[in-house]
C-alpha cells in the first residue's frame, strides 16, 4: 500500500462521473479523498468531503442567471458574487493547502484544474471527447500532468481530429470503464450462462438513464409500433441493467461514455445514438464506434420508419468485437496511471515486464529497484518463480518501499526435474500478461538493472500495439 495521498474531484451533474470514480478508486494503491457535491457513494473507502453546490442561488428569492458565469469566455463556470461557487472553491483550496496531496484527479472542471495547478499540485484530468479547443478546455488540458481518456487508443484521429500532439503524449487511453468490468468474458473463457430468453420475437433492451436526454414516451411508442417483430424493455426498470442487456438481441443506448462502456462490457450488438451535447461529445464517440465498426450508429433520434432497418442490421453484429473498446481493465489501468502520476512517473499502458527468477535474490532486488525508479512504470510486472518459494517475499520487500507506483504479480512454477524449463516459464509469464490486458511484453533477464528510460524506450519501440522486435537494454 502506498503512503501517497490523492484527491479526487467529482462533478455532480449526472451519475457517470461518480460511477467512473468509484470503479477507478477501488484499484488505487494511494489513499484517496473524494471531493464532490454528491453524497458519499457506497463502497468509497477513503475520506469524503461534501462540497456546497455551485449552481444554486444563495437566497431562495435569487434567480439565475448569475452574472458573467464564464469570465468573458475564459472559463466555463465561475459566477461572480458570494454564494456556493465561492464557498466551494474556497473549501477545495483549503483542502489542497492543508493536506498537500501528491495529485488531484479532476472529473471534470476546468476551474478546479486550474486552481489546483496554481497551488502547485499535479493534476490528472478525465478527458472528454469532441472539440475541446475552447479557451477553458485548452488551458486545463495544457496544465494537466496526465490526461485519462476512457476510450481505446484507436482510431484516435477519427474522434479527436483537433487534439494537438502535446495532449496526445500525456494521454493514457484506458479503454471503456464500466461497473460491470468484472463480469466481462475474457478471450478463451467459456461464455457465461445468460438469462433465459422467451421463445419468439427478438428482444430490445433500452439503456437510457440520466445521461440520455429527451426521448419522449410518444417517440418510443412510435419506434415500438414501427417494429412489430420485436419485444422492447427498459434496462433498470423491467429488470436490472445487466440482466436486461445480457438477454437482449440488441441494446439501444445513447453515446455517453459510461453507457457505451456498459454495452461493451455486456458484449451485445447495439444501436448507439449520438445526442446533442456541448462540444459534440457524443457525435465524436459515435464517429469512433462507426470507424471501428463496433455498433450501428446515428446522430439524433431516428425516425420511426428507420428503426426496423437499424435493429435488423445491428442484430447480426458479433458482440465479441466490443473487446476492442473495453478489455475489462479500464478502471485498473486508470488507477495505475494515477498512482504513477502521484509518484511523478508515467504509465506504460498495456505493457508488461516479465522476468524469471530462481535464487539470485540480490539480482532480482536490483531489477525491481531499477523498474520502480524508472521514468515510466509498466502496467504489470510478472515474476515467474522457478521452484523458489522465497521470490514472492523478495518482491514484496522491495516494492513496499517503491511508493506504490509498481507491484509484482508472482507466478509459481513447480519444477519436476533438475533442468529449468525456461521456455515454458516465459510462455507462462506471457500468457498471464496477455490475460491481464497487456499487448506489449518486455522480457528482462533477472541479471539486468534497467536504466530509468528502459520501459519507455521498449514500449515506444513496440509502438504500444503489441508489436515485437529485437531490442537491447
Amino acid at each position: 500500500m502506498s503512503t501517497r495521498h490523492i484527491g479526487y474531484y467529482i462533478h455532480h451533474h449526472g451519475a457517470g462521473h461518480l460511477t467512473r470514480a468509484v470503479q477507478i478508486m477501488r484499484h488505487c494503491r494511494s489513499r484517496v479523498t473524494g471531493l464532490s457535491s454528491l453524497p458519499r457513494p457506497q463502497g468509497w473507502v477513503g475520506p469524503w468531503i461534501e462540497l456546497p453546490r455551485d449552481d444554486v442561488p444563495e437566497a431562495p428569492g435569487d434567480l439565475a442567471p448569475w452574472p458573467d458565469t464564464d469570465a468573458g469566455g475564459v472559463l466555463h463556470w465561475a459566477p461572480l458574487g458570494p454564494g456556493g461557487y465561492r464557498d466551494r472553491m474556497g473549501i477545495v483550496a483549503d483542502w489542497l493547502s492543508c493536506h498537500r496531496p501528491d495529485l488531484l484527479v479532476v472529473d471534470v472542471s476546468a476551474e478546479v484544474t486550474l486552481l489546483a495547478r496554481l497551488l502547485g499540485v499535479r493534476v490528472a484530468v478525465a478527458a472528454m471527447r469532441g472539440d475541446r479547443t475552447d479557451r477553458a478546455h485548452e488551458a486545463s488540458y495544457d496544465v494537466a500532468h496526465l490526461l485519462l481518456a476512457p476510450w481505446p487508443a484507436r482510431p484516435r484521429r477519427a474522434s479527436e481530429p483537433g487534439w494537438p500532439a502535446r495532449w496526445m503524449t500525456k494521454t493514457v487511453y484506458t479503454g471503456g470503464i464500466s461497473r460491470f468490468d468484472d463480469r466481462i468474458v475474457r478471450p478463451g473463457s467459456a461464455e457465461p450462462e445468460r438469462p433465459a430468453r422467451r421463445v419468439g420475437d427478438p428482444l430490445v433492451s433500452v439503456l437510457w438513464g440520466r445521461g440520455g436526454g429527451a426521448w419522449t414516451p410518444a417517440q418510443r411508442l412510435d419506434a415500438q409500433e414501427a417494429t412489430p417483430g420485436w419485444r422492447w424493455e427498459t434496462a433498470g426498470q423491467d429488470r436490472d441493467v445487466w440482466s436486461s442487456m445480457s438477454a437482449a438481441d440488441v441494446v439501444i443506448s445513447h453515446a455517453g461514455q459510461n453507457a457505451v462502456a456498459e454495452v461493451a462490457a455486456a458484449r451485445r450488438p447495439a444501436v448507439v445514438i449520438a445526442l446533442p451535447r456541448p462540444h459534440a461529445e457524443q457525435v465524436a464517440t459515435a464517429r469512433a464506434l462507426a470507424a471501428a465498426d463496433l455498433a450501428a450508429t446515428c446522430v439524433g433520434l431516428p425516425a420511426a420508419r428507420e428503426w426496423p432497418g437499424l435493429l435488423e442490421g445491428a442484430r447480426h453484429r458479433d458482440g465479441r468485437a466490443w473487446t476492442r473498446w473495453t478489455d475489462g481493465f479500464g478502471g485498473y489501468r486508470a488507477a495505475r496511471a494515477i498512482d504513477a502520476a502521484a509518484a511523478g512517473r508515467a504509465l506504460a499502458a498495456r505493457t508488461a515486464v516479465i522476468t524469471l527468477a530462481r535464487g539470485r535474490h540480490d539480482h532480482l532486488r536490483g531489477l525491481l529497484r531499477g523498474l520502480a525508479a524508472g521514468t515510466h512504470v509498466p502496467e504489470r510486472l510478472i515474476v515467474v518463480a522457478l521452484g523458489d518459494p522465497e521470490i514472492a517475499e523478495v518482491c514484496k520487500q522491495v516494492l513496499d518501499i517503491s511508493d506504490g507506483a509498481i507491484t509484482a504479480e508472482c507466478i509459481d512454477l513447480t519444477l519436476d526435474g533438475e533442468q529449468l524449463p525456461l521456455a515454458r516459464a516465459r510462455n507462462l509469464g506471457a500468457a498471464a500478461a496477455a490475460d491481464l490486458g497487456c499487448r506489449t511484453l518486455i522480457f528482462l533477464d533477472v541479471d539486468c538493472i534497467p536504466a530509468s528510460t528502459l520501459v519507455d524506450t521498449y514500449a515506444s519501440y513496440a509502438g504500444g500495439t503489441g508489436g515485437t522486435g529485437p531490442a537491447s537494454p
